[in-house]
């Protein structure tokens, strides 16, 4: 049982991941973590097979880096040009994320904010980039003060990405609320009502997954955010059973 003492700012590794099923038995980002195949067994006598891509395990389309395409979010234009702090480095099993300059370093504004709106990117590396990129941004040192001026700001592209179809990413991002909630503690609570509305449908959706996705989330806010947030989830989920805390 949870103790009375877990509410408002925790490190953010405290927060529970939310998994994907069938996906990530192991608890990290959903979709926002990418592993390489495993090497092909040599002993048989079937011919090899080439390895396939990392998106494509993933459904996930590529960027074209010569394409003259507009970008789908802000994230995607800055990344382009190369405002992002950061790059893709490519490993023989997982992929990972190296930084510029030293994270602690790293402004929030507008950075932060520019990450929330790259949420709904559905194509490598963005998808990559943008996962990782908040939960280390999130992690990092003084984060929670640093947040603070553009916490007004990340709530509505917030919203959209909990409102994206895809339920993996949806999952995915359902987890960059906790982890933001784990973070800023009820800071959040101003604007929680905000963020509640496509987690109303999600709640009654018919895949049973889905809905237990959302309570967990849902709970996890509650340890965060305090019993404060109680009514304001079941003023728009009164199905919403809270946690005893």
């Amino acid at each position: 049982m949870l103790s009375k003492n877990t509410t408002g700012r925790v490190p953010v590794s405290t927060a529970r991941t939310l998994s994907v099923k069938n996906i990530n038995p192991h608890g990290t980002l959903p979709t926002r973590s990418y592993t390489g195949v495993s090497k092909p067994d040599t002993t048989s006598n079937d011919p090899v097979k080439p390895m396939q891509k990392i998106s494509s395990l993933h459904g996930l389309k590529v960027i074209d880096p010569m394409g003259a395409s507009s970008h789908k979010t802000p994230f995607a234009a800055m990344y382009a040009k190369g405002g992002i702090p950061c790059r893709l480095q490519h490993g023989s099993v997982k992929h990972k994320l190296y930084w510029l300059r030293p994270i602690q370093e790293i402004s929030f504004n507008p950075l932060m904010v520019v990450f929330f709106q790259g949420l709904i990117e559905t194509k490598h590396p963005y998808v990559f980039i943008v996962g990782q990129g908040l939960k280390e941004l999130m992690a990092s040192p003084d984060a929670a003060n640093k947040i603070a001026p553009v916490l007004s700001q990340i709530i509505a592209p917030l919203r959209c990405a909990l409102a994206v179809k895809n339920q993996d990413q949806f999952i995915a991002n359902l987890n960059v609320l906790v982890q933001l909630a784990a973070l800023v503690g009820p800071t959040l609570l101003p604007y929680l009502a905000s963020l509640l509305p496509p987690l109303a449908s999600k709640a009654m959706a018919t895949d049973m997954h889905t809905r237990e996705s959302v309570t967990d989330a849902l709970c996890e806010c509650q340890r965060f955010l305090g019993d404060a947030a109680i009514k304001i989830i079941r003023s728009r989920i009164p199905t919403f059973s809270p946690l005893l805390l």
